[in-house]
């Protein structure tokens, strides 16, 4: 395989997320480059059609083009852009904001020791399971289902999610999965809360008091 080693950019065309490959359109030129996952670095986010790249081309032994090498070209420096750190710093804070009322409920309320079992379980699943997914994508490998993330989070794995989420670079970027895993999140909060707390006696006790007597 022979590469000059200068680096080049483009744009993301084509990918195909499930098997770990895509297209490159250079900015200079017509002929789109193939690359795969493993080109780019480990730990870097899952790239996306339209993510521009800067990569190193080689030609393999039967002469074909390929990307050696390539990395997600932000703004030309290669730094993240700040909203992709905010909100990954915001996604830790949920976690440890989570961690912080679930000891002030504990304190109060003891929470069964079942339900400590199940979100620590779940946890570990939960980073598991992303790094089983994670180093499949890399590899072409069997990937684990969506549906079974989302539900491992539902039941409480969610806090170790968000930190496999953001240690791998992993499920960081696809919108619609993102969107159906803060609502997980959302549900399995509001749950817990509502059953490890006295907070639905509380509120009926509050309608009692609004309304008149009979």
């Amino acid at each position: 395989m022979a590469s000059n080693g200068a680096r080049s950019r483009g744009s993301l065309v084509r990918w195909d997320d499930n098997k770990g490959y895509g297209f490159i359109l250079p900015a200079k030129g017509n002929d789109q480059v193939f690359v795969h996952i493993k080109a780019f670095p480990t730990g870097s986010p899952r790239p996306r059609v339209g993510d521009k790249l800067s990569f190193v081309r080689e030609v393999t032994d039967d002469g074909k083009t390929r990307a050696r090498t390539a990395t997600l070209d932000w703004d030309g420096t290669g730094k993240q852009p700040v909203s992709i750190k905010l909100i990954g710093g915001a996604s830790m804070l949920t976690v440890a904001t989570f961690l912080a009322a679930y000891v002030v409920v504990n304190f109060y309320w003891p929470v069964p020791l079942w339900v400590d079992i199940l979100y620590v379980g779940a946890s570990i699943v939960a980073i598991v399971g992303y790094a089983i997914d994670k180093r499949a994508a890399g590899t072409g490998g069997w990937r684990v289902p969506e549906t079974s993330l989302l539900l491992v989070g539902l039941i409480g794995g969610w806090p170790g999610a968000i930190i496999a989420q953001q240690f791998l670079r992993h499920k960081t970027k696809k919108a619609i999965f993102r969107s159906v895993f803060w609502l997980t999140v959302l549900a399995n909060s509001i749950t817990f809360f509502v059953f490890c707390t006295p907070v639905i006696a509380e509120l009926s006790r509050a309608i009692q008091l609004l309304l008149p007597p009979t």
